[in-house]
Parts: C-alpha cells; sequence; structure tokens
C-alpha cells in the first residue's frame, strides 16, 4: 500500500513508464517523477519527466568515473553521496549497513543505513525515494515507514515479490510501504489504489537516548564509552577498574513507558520487564543490563573487557568503536526506536627496561651484572630480541633460556629470568675506554613494540704496579775493587727491580732518562738497555738492563777509578744519582722503579756491632762483636776507651784490654769481640750507663771511630713465694681460759718471699689501715700491732723473720665481744695487715695476713636423704646432727605443724608423731624415720614437714627442718588373662525363636589388680564404642540398654565381686539390623569400657564386646498325596517362622502377592494341573483341575517364606 498522503494517478499507470508518487497533486500530474528503463550504454535507470519524456536535469548518464570509494556514511541530513556511475542495482543488508555490489565485483559500504534508509545522490541526481524502495524490494529487503516519513530496513516476512505485513491489523504502527514485483529496473505500472477518506491516527515510535548521547550523521543516537586493555588480568595495570565503564540510556515513549515492550541488544531481544541482568557479548567484552527504572526509563549498564583486542595498529592508541552494541526498542505495536552503544578500546602496549646498574663502567678482565624488566600488556610477549650492532639473537621467555654474544671486548649474556651479564675481556687496548651496546625490544600479540638500551663502557683496569719489595735497587760500587784498588776483586753490582702486570700483559721494560744521574759524570743512554756515565770521555760506569719476564735487572760495572769523591780521611760513599726502570702495558700505562747508583772510596773503617739489647741486668753478662775494614792502606792498632781513660789494643791473635769499673768488668779482645759484666747488688733503680768507643788511624791518616753506650738496668724486685702469699688466722673466744672449749688462744701463718737480683734488706707489717673489726689498732713497732677495746688489749700480731720469710702469730688476749651475729658461732673478720719485704734499692714485694675471730654457739642440722620423695605405703629414714657449743645441749624440740615434743638426748630416747600421712619418729642417737601411710588420696602427692631446734645454756639458738613427700603409689592394673570378655546373644534363643530353649543371656569376667591404693569403683565408661543400629543408655555406672524405635533390645549390667567385675548380656527382643540376608550372620555392636578407679582417681580399663547372632526361618518339604480331579483339599505348610516372624511369599518362585484383607487368601495360582491359594500362615487350599481322558497327573512345587529381616527358606 501507498504511504499515507499519497495518491497514484490513473494516468500515470496506463503509461509505459512507472508512476512512483504523487504529493500535493489532485490532477494527477504536478510534481511528477518516474523511472524508466534506460537506453544508454551503462544500462542504468533515468530519472524522466513524465509531461515531456525528458530525463529529469541532472539525471543525464554520468561519465566514467575513478574507482568507487569502499566505504560512505550519510552527512547530517541523512543523504549519501555517490560519485556518479555508482550502481544500486544489487542490494544488500549486512548488519547495519547497506551494501552496494557494483558491476566489476567491488562493493560500497553504507553505514549504519539499514537503521534510518538514507537519501541517495548518484552525481547530481537524487534518487527518488519510490524508486529506492522498489530496488530494496526486487532485493529481497523489506522497509517500514516511521512517523516521520522516515524508512529503515525490518525483517522479512515472506519470501515473495509482494511483500506484505504479516498482522493485517497494523494497529498504531506507521503505513507499510507495498513493495513493487521484481523488475530488473523496468518497472511495471503500479495497480491503481484508492486512498481512504480519512487520515489515520499514527502511532508514537518509541525511542532510546544514550547518556550524552549525540546523533551520528545516519541520524542515529550514539554514546562513546572508552575502556583499557591496560586493567584485563594479564593487563600492565591488572586489577585498577580501568577495563570496565558504566553508563545509562534512557528508553522513552510518546504513547508511555507501559507502551514499551522489548529491547534488542545486538540481534538478542529481551522483554522490558525482564531486563536487569541480561548480559550481551560482544566482540572483546560482555555488556551487562544492571538496572532499570520503569518509571523513567533509565536503564544502568556495564561494559566489561574481558579480552584484548586483536588485529589493531601498533603504539598505546585508541581503538574506536571496537565493540559495537545496536540497541532498538520496540513497544507493544512494533514500532521502534534506536541508539548505538559503542566502545572504544585503549590497547595495552607492553614495556621493557633495562635496569641501570650501579654503574655502566666495567674494568676489562672484570664483570658486570644487572636485571631488566618486562610489562608484557594483555596482549603478552613470548620472546625478546636481543641486539648487539648488526646481530639479534631471540631470546625466549621460558625458564632457563639464554642468548650469548661472544665479543671481541667481552661476553654478553641476556636471561629469560630478567638478569644480564658481562664479562670484559682482559688485555684490550683501551686506555681510553671501549663501549658495548645492547639493546632489547619486544613485540606483543598485536604488534605493539617496546625497546630499551644499554651501553657499557670498559675502562682500562691497572696498569702494571711496581713490586714494593723490589721497587728499587742501590748499586754500591768500590775502588778498592779496581784491579789497581786495594782488594781487587768484583767491579760490578747488580739488582733487580720487579713489576705486576696489571690488566694488561707488560709490553716492555726501558731505563728512563739520565735527568736523575749526577755525580761529575756525563752521561749517555745507548738505548733503552744501557747507559754510560763519562769523565773526560773515558767511560767511567756501565749500567745495563736485561730484562727477565716482568723483571729487570740492572748490573752496575766500574771500569775506571772515580775521582771526584767530596771527603778527605774518609772511605766516603759516592753517590751518582739513580735512574728510573719503566714498565708500559699494551695500552701505554706505566709503572716505575729506580735504580740508585754509588761509589765507594777505599778508607778505613771500624763498626761496633749493636747487641740484640744493649740493656744487661746487673750480675749479668752482656756481649757483641765489632769490625774493621783496614783499607788499602791498613791499621795494626785499635784505640779502646772508657771516660778519660784509653787503652792502645794490639790486633794481634790472643790481646786483649781490660776496664774494671765500679759498673762492671769491660773486655776488648783482638778477635774483635768485646764482653761486660755488670756488678750485683748496684743501687740503680733507673739504670747506669757505661760508653766505650773503638778508633783506629791507616797509615795515610784517614781515621774511624765507634762507640758503644751499655745500660746496666736494675733486676727483679723480691717477690712472693708460690702458695706462700697469704697467711688466714682465725681465733676462737671458746679457747679463752673461760670460753667453752679452753685452749690454744694463738694462730700463727707464715708469708715466704724470694730476693730478686738484689738481697731483702727489711721484712716488716704495713699499715694498719686494713685491720678492722670494732678494734683500735696500734703498729707498735715494724714486727708488731696491737687491736684494743676500750683500752685493752684483745688482740696481738707479732712478726718474726727467718731468712727470706716472716712468720706472724696472732694471739687472742681477751674476749672479743663485737660478734654481729645473734644466735650464731658466726667467724668475724678483723681484716688483714700487709708484711712487706724490700731490697737494698727500695724494690718490694707484699704478703697479707688475715685475722678473724669465732664465737661459741650450737648448731643442728638434718641430713638430707639421698631422696625426700617417699611412696605411700612405704618408709624413708635419716640422719640428724648437733654441735652443742661451749654451753651444751641437753633436749631438742621435735615440731610438726603446730604440735611440739621434747627430745631428751639421752640414749634410747624417741619421740613419735602419728599422723594421718604416716609415722614420724625422732631418735636421739641422731637418726629419724618416716612411715608412708597406705592408700592415701594423693594423686598430686603430699608432704609432711618436720623441725629440730635447740636452745645452749647462754640462749643462743639453732634449727632445721626437712620436707617429706609422700608420692602416689602404683595405680591399678587390668589382669592380663581377663582384659577383656566376648558377650555373643542369638536371636533364635529368645522366646519366640527358633529354639526357644536356648539362653538369651551372656555372661563375662573383667579381672584388675589394686596398685598402692584400693580399688573403689568399676563401673561401665561411655557408650561411644557401642553401635549397631541401637540407642544406648547409659541407665547408671551399672547398667546399660539399647534400644529400637525405643523398645529395650540388649540390657547389660554389671556386677563387681572383689576387684572383678562381671557383666551380662541380656537379648529382651528380636534385633533386626542384620546385614546378612538367608544368613544367620553375627552382627557386632561394638563395645564398652570397663574401668576400675582406686581411691586417688588411677584407673584401668577393661572391654566387653556384644554380638547378635541373626535367627532364620526353616521351611519344611509336604508330604505327597492324592487328590481327584475336579475336587478341593486343604492343608498347612509346615515352616518354623523364626524369632523375625515369616510368611508365606511364593508359589514356585511366583510370589503370592498381597492377601485378601477380609478371607486372608491370595488369589488362585496356576500349578499345571490345578490352582493353589494360601495364607501367610501356611495354609492352602488346592484344587485339580475338571476330568481329562487320560493317566493320572502329578503336581509338584515349592513353596518359599520371608521372615521380617529378609531371611528366605524353600522346600
Amino acid at each position: 500500500m501507498a504511504t499515507e498522503g499519497t495518491t497514484i494517478s490513473n494516468e500515470a499507470a496506463a503509461t509505459q513508464a512507472e508512476a512512483i508518487e504523487f504529493r500535493n497533486a489532485p490532477d494527477g500530474k504536478a510534481d511528477r517523477l518516474v523511472a524508466q528503463a534506460a537506453t544508454g550504454a551503462e544500462g542504468e535507470p533515468q530519472l524522466v519527466d513524465p509531461a515531456t519524456g525528458a530525463p529529469v536535469k541532472g539525471a543525464e548518464t554520468a561519465p566514467q568515473t575513478p574507482p568507487m570509494p569502499a566505504t560512505v556514511t550519510a552527512d547530517a541530513s541523512n543523504v549519501v553521496h555517490l560519485p556518479a556511475g555508482a550502481s544500486i542495482e544489487k542490494i544488500k543488508v549486512v548488519g547495519t549497513d547497506i551494501v552496494l555490489e557494483q558491476p566489476d565485483g567491488s562493493t560500497i559500504t553504507i553505514h549504519n543505513a539499514a537503521l534510518k534508509v538514507p537519501t541517495f545522490v548518484i552525481g547530481d541526481a537524487e534518487i527518488p525515494r519510490e524508486t529506492l524502495v522498489a530496488v530494496l524490494g526486487e532485493n529481497g529487503i523489506n522497509v517500514a515507514a516511521g512517523p516521520d516519513g522516515s524508512i529503515s530496513v525490518v525483517s522479512n516476512q515472506s519470501s515473495g515479490g509482494g511483500f506484505g505485513d504479516a498482522n493485517a491489523d497494523i494497529g498504531q504502527a506507521g503505513p507499510v510501504i507495498g513493495l513493487l514485483p521484481p523488475t530488473a529496473l523496468e518497472f511495471p505500472t503500479l495497480e491503481a489504489t484508492e486512498l481512504l477518506p480519512f487520515t489515520l491516527d499514527p502511532n508514537d515510535n518509541p525511542s532510546i537516548i544514550p547518556d550524552g548521547g549525540s546523533s551520528d550523521p545516519s541520524g542515529i543516537l550514539v554514546s562513546d564509552r572508552q575502556v583499557d586493555e591496560a586493567g584485563l588480568a594479564s593487563g600492565s595495570r591488572a586489577g585498577d577498574g580501568s577495563a570496565s565503564v558504566n553508563g545509562i540510556f534512557t528508553i522513552s515513549d510518546p504513547d508511555g513507558l507501559g507502551d514499551v515492550a522489548s529491547l534488542t541488544i545486538n540481534g538478542q531481544t529481551f522483554t522490558i520487564g525482564g531486563l536487569v541482568g541480561q548480559s550481551v557479548v560482544g566482540l572483546f567484552g560482555v555488556l551487562t543490563i544492571t538496572a532499570y527504572n520503569p518509571a523513567t526509563g533509565a536503564a544502568q549498564y556495564t561494559y566489561e573487557l574481558t579480552s584484548p583486542v586483536t588485529g589493531s595498529g601498533p603504539g598505546a592508541n585508541v581503538e574506536q568503536d571496537r565493540d559495537t552494541f545496536n540497541l532498538r526498542v520496540t513497544d507493544v505495536d512494533g514500532a521502534i526506536g534506536t541508539a548505538t552503544l559503542r566502545v572504544d578500546i585503549v590497547d595495552d602496549v607492553p614495556s621493557i627496561g633495562i635496569t641501570d646498574p650501579a654503574s655502566s663502567n666495567v674494568v676489562e678482565g672484570q664483570a658486570l651484572a644487572g636485571n631488566w624488566t618486562l610489562s608484557t600488556g594483555a596482549d603478552g610477549v613470548s620472546t625478546v630480541n636481543v641486539t648487539v650492532g648488526n646481530t639479534t639473537q631471540t631470546l625466549a621467555l621460558t625458564a632457563g633460556q639464554s642468548v650469548v654474544f661472544a665479543l671481541a671486548e667481552g661476553t654478553l649474556t641476556v636471561n629469560a629470568d630478567k638478569t644480564w651479564s658481562f664479562a670484559a675481556a682482559s688485555n684490550l687496548n683501551n686506555a681510553g675506554g671501549v663501549n658495548v651496546t645492547f639493546s632489547l625490544s619486544a613485540a606483543d600479540a598485536d604488534g605493539d613494540t617496546t625497546s630499551d638500551s644499554q651501553t657499557i663502557s670498559i675502562t682500562d683496569g691497572a696498569g702494571p704496579t711496581v713490586d714494593p719489595l723490589a721497587a728499587s735497587a742501590s748499586l754500591t760500587l768500590d775502588d778498592q775493587t779496581l784491579a789497581d784498588g786495594s782488594t781487587p776483586g768484583s767491579n760490578t753490582s747488580a739488582g733487580t727491580i720487579g713489576f705486576a702486570a696489571g690488566t694488561d700483559a707488560i709490553a716492555t721494560i726501558a731505563f728512563g732518562d739520565t735527568s736523575g744521574l749526577t755525580g761529575a759524570l756525563t752521561w749517555d743512554r745507548v738505548s733503552d738497555t744501557q747507559i754510560i756515565g763519562r769523565a773526560g770521555g773515558v767511560a767511567i760506569v756501565t749500567l745495563d738492563l736485561v730484562r727477565n719476564g716482568d723483571s729487570a735487572t740492572v748490573t752496575a760495572t766500574l771500569n775506571d777509578n772515580y775521582a771526584s769523591h767530596p771527603g778527605i780521611n774518609a772511605d766516603d760513599l759516592a753517590s751518582l744519582g739513580s735512574v728510573k726502570v719503566i714498565a708500559s702495558d699494551t695500552d701505554g700505562d706505566a709503572a716505575e722503579g729506580t735504580v740508585n747508583v754509588s761509589v765507594s772510596d777505599d778508607v778505613p773503617s771500624i763498626g761496633i756491632t749493636d747487641p740484640a739489647s744493649s740493656n744487661v741486668v746487673e750480675g749479668q753478662a752482656l756481649a757483641g762483636n765489632w769490625t774493621l775494614s783496614t783499607g788499602a792502606d791498613g791499621v795494626s792498632t785499635v784505640n779502646v776507651t772508657v771516660g778519660n781513660t784509653t787503652q792502645t789494643l794490639a790486633l794481634t791473635a790472643g790481646q786483649s784490654v781490660v776496664f774494671a769499673l765500679s759498673e762492671g768488668t769491660l773486655t776488648v779482645n783482638a778477635d774483635k769481640t768485646w764482653s761486660f759484666a755488670a756488678a750485683s747488688n748496684l743501687n740503680n733503680a733507673g739504670g747506669v750507663n757505661v760508653t766505650f768507643s773503638l778508633s783506629a788511624t791507616d797509615p795515610d791518616g784517614d781515621t774511624t771511630s765507634d762507640s758503644q753506650t751499655i745500660t746496666v738496668t736494675d733486676g727483679s724486685g723480691p717477690s712472693i713465694e708460690a702458695e706462700a702469699g697469704t697467711a688466714s688466722l682465725t681465733l676462737d673466744d671458746q679457747t679463752l681460759a673461760d670460753g667453752s672449749t679452753p685452749g690454744s688462744n694463738t694462730s700463727a701463718g707464715t708469708i715466704g718471699f724470694a730476693a730478686g737480683s738484689d738481697a731483702i734488706a727489711t721484712i716488716a707489717f704495713g699499715d694498719t689501715s686494713g685491720l678492722t673489726g670494732a678494734l683500735t689498732w696500734d703498729r707498735v713497732s715494724d714486727t708488731q700491732i696491737v687491736g684494743r677495746a676500750g683500752g685493752v688489749a684483745i688482740v696481738t700480731l707479732d712478726l718474726v723473720r727467718s731468712g727470706d720469710s716472716a712468720t706472724v702469730t696472732a694471739t687472742l688476749n681477751d674476749n672479743y665481744a663485737s660478734h654481729p651475729g645473734i644466735n650464731a658461732d658466726d667467724l668475724a673478720s678483723l681484716g688483714s695487715v700487709k708484711v712487706i719485704a724490700s731490697d737494698t734499692d727500695g724494690d718490694t714485694a707484699e704478703g697479707a695476713v688475715n685475722v678473724s675471730v669465732s664465737d661459741d654457739v650450737p648448731v643442728i642440722g638434718i641430713t638430707d636423704p639421698a631422696s625426700s620423695n617417699v611412696v605411700e605405703g612405704q618408709a624413708l629414714a635419716g640422719n640428724w646432727t648437733l654441735s652443742a657449743g661451749a654451753d651444751g645441749v641437753s633436749t631438742v624440740d621435735v615440731t610438726v605443724g603446730n604440735t611440739t615434743h621434747t627430745l631428751a638426748l639421752t640414749a634410747g630416747q624417741s619421740v613419735v608423731f602419728t599422723l594421718a600421712e604416716g609415722t614420724l619418729t625422732v631418735n636421739a642417737d641422731k637418726t629419724w624415720s618416716f612411715d608412708a601411710a597406705s592408700n592415701l588420696n594423693n594423686a598430686g602427692g603430699v608432704n609432711v614437714t618436720f623441725s629440730l631446734s635447740a636452745t645452749d645454756a647462754d640462749g643462743d639458738t639453732t634449727s632445721d627442718s626437712q620436707t617429706i613427700t609422700v608420692t602416689d603409689g602404683a595405680g591399678p592394673a587390668v589382669d592380663p588373662l581377663a582384659a577383656s570378655a566376648s558377650l555373643t546373644l542369638d536371636d533364635q534363643n529368645l522366646a519366640d525363636g527358633s529354639t526357644p530353649a536356648g539362653s538369651d543371656t551372656s555372661s563375662g569376667t573383667i579381672g584388675f589388680t589394686a596398685g598402692s591404693d584400693a580399688i573403689a569403683t568399676i563401673a561401665f565408661g561411655n557408650t561411644s564404642g557401642l553401635t549397631g543400629a541401637l540407642t544406648w543408655d547409659r541407665v547408671s555406672d551399672t547398667q546399660i540398654i539399647g534400644r529400637a524405635g525405643g523398645v529395650a533390645i540388649v540390657t547389660l549390667d554389671l556386677v563387681r565381686n572383689g576387684d572383678s567385675a562381671t557383666v551380662t548380656a541380656t537379648l529382651n527382643d528380636n534385633y533386626a539390623s542384620h546385614p546378612g540376608i538367608n544368613a544367620d550372620d553375627l552382627a557386632s555392636l561394638g563395645s564398652v569400657k570397663v574401668i576400675a578407679a582406686d581411691t586417688d582417681g588411677d584407673t584401668a580399663e577393661g572391654t566387653v564386646s556384644v554380638s547378635v547372632s541373626d535367627d532364620v526361618p526353616l521351611a519344611s518339604s509336604e508330604a505327597g498325596g492324592n487328590v481327584s480331579e475336579g475336587t478341593t483339599i486343604s492343608g498347612s505348610f509346615d515352616f518354623a517362622a523364626g524369632a523375625d516372624g515369616a510368611t508365606l511369599t511364593q508359589i514356585n518362585g511366583t510370589s503370592v502377592g498381597a492377601f485378601d484383607a477380609v478371607t486372608g487368601w491370595s488369589a488362585w495360582i496356576d500349578v499345571g494341573a490345578g490352582s493353589i491359594r494360601v495364607k501367610a500362615d501356611g495354609s492352602y487350599e488346592f484344587q485339580a483341575d475338571a476330568p481329562t481322558v487320560g493317566a493320572s497327573l502329578p503336581v509338584n512345587g515349592t513353596y518359599t517364606v520371608t521372615d521380617g529381616d529378609g531371611d528366605t527358606s524353600t522346600a
């Protein structure tokens, strides 16, 4: 049908051209355009004016054009501009796009044109909408018109040429445009259609407005949202939330939101009421509707990126519209509104970096290491390219992988564990340093790349160094060794300069320049290895250098006499200066050694060789040597001088000079030795010196001399003899005449000394500052000190010397009344005094004498036994001691708790305490014993403490105590021969069982042995070990009942007899939970503990196990009999039902079925020559068949009974 407000002219219908549409043309002629088959070469349709038959202006055949564009988008007015020559003959719809297929096979895609079909302009000619609709129809594409006159592609409703709405009643929807039949662009005459004489009230279209939405050129509202690959779990910022985005779109309908029926997202349709929670999977993520407000039409959504974008361009670019969701809202009348949600996805890119080491410099021959980092990004990276210069190696990022570059500069290793190392080569010629640069690069799955580089500078290592022990050499030549010298001999001197190579090998060792050589010679550097020094053109000294490995030996040769010695009358050593010896490595680093050269004159020389020490202790001896080089002119005597005295020593064998001095005796011998014997017992605390000198003159007047100073030191002072440095003198009040034990009132000790290098002159008391004890001490003389109290002499100390020892005697003259303790025989210290030995020059040594005085008090003590613990029922014994003191003790008090007994210290006396814990006995013979009671409640042990105390005649007291712990003894034990009992019951022994005469009880005994305590109770343990599908109730310590459904099945009773217990199991009713079928099986009911406990809670356990045997039915075979045909007989099958009860269930293996509730009979069962029916108790009736011709027929069969727990029996 035509669109609303359109008329079709009959005149137009009669023409060869097809009238498409007239608007505002009552006469049917004005404003008419027709499409007519073309006659041009291109075969394209031409737009003509029906009135004139001439082409519409601008519709002439277009000239040839360049290739058609691949994609086109409608402008803001929804107009698509195509170049002249574009064909619209073949059209197809792909998603929301319209695709035009061109004659040459190329295509033009018009974005989103299916949502709102645009106006087509080819070249300058606009294609009428009717023509476009006809072409769409010819290509099988259905369209619908909206209220605003726009058209859009809708789903096909049929496959014919004339398309119509499947619903005859279009309701509020916009009019459907009837499509023309296929014409291959030769449009037939349209059927004249009569217009309705009224105007339809059209349905209003719903619409969707995305958040922040705007119209694209097609007029469809769109909204852009952006997510970031980096937020994916595999991304570089995993978990930061950037992989998801939230938004809102609003649905509206002028007819009210109640008119909205559904929402379609990318072809998936959801009812408006069920919109929340729906998800649509896009290309790279999921769109989820999280909320919908039916009052406002606002729908909230979340887009979650779930996978990285593929096929995007490299770089951290924003991929526009990579996920698109086309929204279409449909109302109840089928009207639609559209919008598009477009998701831009920010590509995630990898990032690689080489972590700078602390320094990028490495010394040749050493190694440098570092790390590298890689953030793979969401798209992932599996390999890294490592490049050095023009060489690239690929590093697989799997465990243990590495790439190695062997370079002239060293070896570079890059590891998959993100470490790298560089081992620099040695011996490089790199004084200025050389560089090695490597780079790491990586590309992710969609082509994004990243790289970083690291430059390593290989610096020159350590240069050569001179050996500190061979850094210089001093070469000494001597005129006297020349052929005309005083001692002809070697005229050379050699020395070695040693070097150590650094990181590079030593290339050369050579002389430096001659600037350091002097000595009035002219020096000529003949080569790297020879220098000559001349005087007046005559070669005096030659220096030659010979290399040996990293060392060089320099030899100086004296060729002729050196005439420029500066000294007179002296064998002076003239320095000729020095020359450098230079070692250079391969890249020019150098180290220097020095060779000094000197030439000696020819003069005498005397010297006194220093001994190891020039000190000698008084009374001891010191010896040494002296030397004389006589020179070429010779020396015959030597002068020896001490102070102002000189003696001449003839240098002939056996000659000596001797000096007898107060400090000792000096002897100088012609054999070039000397000695000094120091005198003894000198007063030389600070030391005294003796100096002697030697001098000599050769025939030409050259002189030489040397001197030696000897220090005579003080020897060791006196010392204390080992183990004789102290003496402890103890006095006791009780030894005074009026004391408790009169006796010796003195105490003596000896201090021993040993003389040092000097004799001991005196031994005397030191001062009294160390003496205390509430006495006033008076040092009467070097050998006596008196201590007084109130002017009364209490203690006297006397010293008597004997040789190098001194004996000190302490005498107690009277009672010492200042003992600090009360009731204690304390030892009061009176302090100490020094005994000092001094030698002749004041050196001293000290000993010490300690003095103390003891009081007179009693002391009692209880000797600890080996252990103070005793097991209940056993005994413990010990001793006690008493020192009565001077005042005496006659009785001792023995106390336990609040009770005290007095023990007379006479033969045979004792005191006894009868306690709950046991019996304590203390005897006058200084012994005690404790018999622990038995059967105590003492699991943690109980203590008994007793004490002894005594008082002497003057009130001094003494006491001691002893605690005895009575420990728990052994607990009860189960008799190993009676530690368990197994009780077996049997269902068939019950009154209704198969053998009712049998016993329905079973008993067993558990035996125990008491430990140190009597057994107090024997009782059942808990029921946790009892099972067997029964509910067990511990009624009391001696009874347990097992029930099934409240019915008592088994009762366990315990009866104690002495230290044993008999447990009896009684089967009260049938046990129905046997696991086996058709078997007289033994079902275990578990076990229960029988526990014996003694008086203080120690326990022992036995075990009683219980089991029940099943009872099964027994069917018996029936005796044979005869029955006349056609008659009925009755009887009963003979079977024992057993404790579980049994009923007849089968005849010949066939179930008898249900029994009649009134008669008790089963249905009749055919058994061949007759039928049988039975009752549950075994009663039966057999009805023989009617008479037949022939012999009698036997009837045989079986019957089966089944009991309550499934056991069966057949006979």
